[in-house]
């Protein structure tokens, strides 16, 4: 029988271990080295559907709070020593992360965004004064236009 959120499942038999609205994947916390079936959420939504107080992330997977480090900060700056870890959590999902830019002496909370609306415009996520930059690489190195930081 298929397992829900938090069991462990095996690459081989992904398809099979996990139940519906579940993927197998790995959470790369230390707490949770093995492949987890994972409940799928709806990043982009206003409800994006995890349970309790899970966070869902830009992968479209629901992940416990317990195991990813979260800024206490909504905006703006954050601790030094908090760069590169996520922040803004809110309304069931992780809005952003902490990142420094070269002329910042310290991260700030980046919310994340969408650098295209799907037909080739710019997104609308970010505040009228900055601009969805691509925060993801392929292979080759080219940006990908799925996932950015306003900035």
């Amino acid at each position: 029988m298929p397992a829900g959120a938090g069991a462990v499942c095996h690459e081989a038999t992904a398809a099979t271990d996990c139940a519906t609205g579940h993927t197998c994947a790995n959470w790369g916390a230390a707490e949770a080295p093995d492949l987890r079936c994972t409940k799928n959420c709806d990043f982009w939504s206003s409800a994006p559907g995890c349970d309790g107080d899970d966070l869902c992330l830009p992968s479209n997977l629901c992940v416990p709070r317990t195991i990813i480090q979260v800024s206490k900060t909504y905006s703006g700056a954050c601790q030094p020593s908090e760069e590169g870890i996520g922040c803004r959590a809110y309304g069931g999902k992780l809005g952003g992360m902490c990142f420094r830019l070269p002329w910042e002496s310290w991260p700030m909370c980046s919310v994340f965004c969408r650098p295209t609306d799907g037909f080739g415009a710019p997104g609308s996520d970010c505040a009228s004064f900055q601009k969805c930059q691509p925060a993801l690489l392929d292979e080759q190195g080219a940006e990908l236009q799925t996932l950015g930081l306003c900035i």
